[in-house]
């Protein structure tokens, strides 16, 4: 048994004291994982994500523009985001490139961006 070179002295418990036993008894026996393996970020930073979908709903463009999704549904029916297209009776999605290249073009208005030859969801 190794004892700390500091125990006996001011302050600190005599080896095999409860004090003593306490300290060590509150050290882990393994050391907690890391952030890594419980699912976190990895060491490099680079989250480990599967292949983005395709599409988007309102929702998750909302979320990355950190604005409501009702906000997106207002900007859609204004003609100020590229348009979306219809999954089944109901569903608007919106095709992640397209939204991709609308931003990187400044998030010009619908008309305008269509116009660049970038709209268009076909």
């Amino acid at each position: 048994m190794i004892e700390p070179e500091n125990a006996g002295k001011a302050g600190w418990p005599m080896p095999g004291s409860p004090a003593m036993k306490i300290v060590r008894q509150s050290k882990p026996a393994t050391p907690p994982p890391r952030r890594a393996e419980r699912g976190g970020i990895p060491p490099n930073g680079t989250p480990s994500v599967g292949p983005l979908p395709f599409t988007m709903t309102d929702a998750e463009i909302a979320r990355d523009l950190r604005v409501s999704p009702k906000t997106i549904r207002r900007m859609d029916e204004a003609g100020k985001i590229p348009a979306p297209v219809t999954v089944g009776a109901r569903s608007l999605r919106w095709v992640r490139q397209t939204i991709v290249d609308w931003l990187a073009a400044g998030c010009p208005d619908r008309q305008t961006f269509e116009a660049l030859g970038k709209g268009g969801n076909s």
